[in-house]
């Protein structure tokens, strides 16, 4: 619960919606989240607390012999159950969660995946917004289109070794030799953000 009231805290403030809104920005939003019987059951707590709908959400009671799928944004079989589930309801934006929560994928209204490369995408486009120009670390397996994606969008594309301990320590190490680098991001959904002080989570 303290961790949760601490991310809900981060949201409403970096949302700065003022009045009425302020502590329920995601209101009129449908969010189903998909957390695969691992440990992030509450972020659909989370998420409702901060005024969305999560009607629709699955498989949140963890449950180590995971009995629905294995807990892994990148496998289809995590992917389609949260697909089907963001079409029936209708929902605007569906995540699905790794085991310990520090992996995620999305799927969008449409039933679109936005996953691996697709979630680099989405992370660069808000990171490069907020600070421009800045530099993102990405593992060896990202695609050629990511560099071109980043680099259009003004920033500065670090390709760097697989291994999300490995994408974190070369920001680091950017960050500390002057370089401003606000995203380590893996293909497989590991991101770690300098303004949660690099953590992956």
């Amino acid at each position: 619960p303290i961790y949760q009231k601490q991310l809900e805290n981060l949201i409403t403030t970096g949302v700065g919606i003022e009045g009425d809104l302020h502590s329920k920005p995601l209101k009129g939003l449908k969010i189903v989240v998909n957390a695969g019987n691992g440990m992030g059951g509450f972020i659909k707590n989370l998420l409702e607390n901060l005024g969305a709908d999560t009607k629709g959400s699955l498989h949140l009671e963890p449950d180590g012999s995971f009995p629905n799928h294995l807990a892994n944004p990148e496998l289809p079989e995590a992917m389609d159950p949260t697909r089907k589930a963001v079409l029936a309801e209708r929902a605007d934006l569906g995540i699905v969660l790794d085991t310990d929560v520090d992996r995620s994928g999305m799927v969008d209204n449409t039933g679109s995946f936005i996953n691996r490369n697709r979630l680099i995408a989405v992370m660069a486009s808000i990171v490069l917004r907020d600070h421009p120009g800045t530099s993102i670390v990405t593992d060896s397996t990202s695609s050629n289109g990511i560099r071109k994606f980043i680099e259009n969008l003004g920033g500065k594309h670090v390709r760097y070794m697989k291994g999300y301990k490995n994408v974190i320590d070369k920001a680091l190490e950017l960050n500390k030799n002057g370089t401003d680098c606000q995203l380590a991001i893996e293909t497989s959904g590991h991101g770690a953000l300098k303004e949660n002080y690099m953590l992956d989570d």
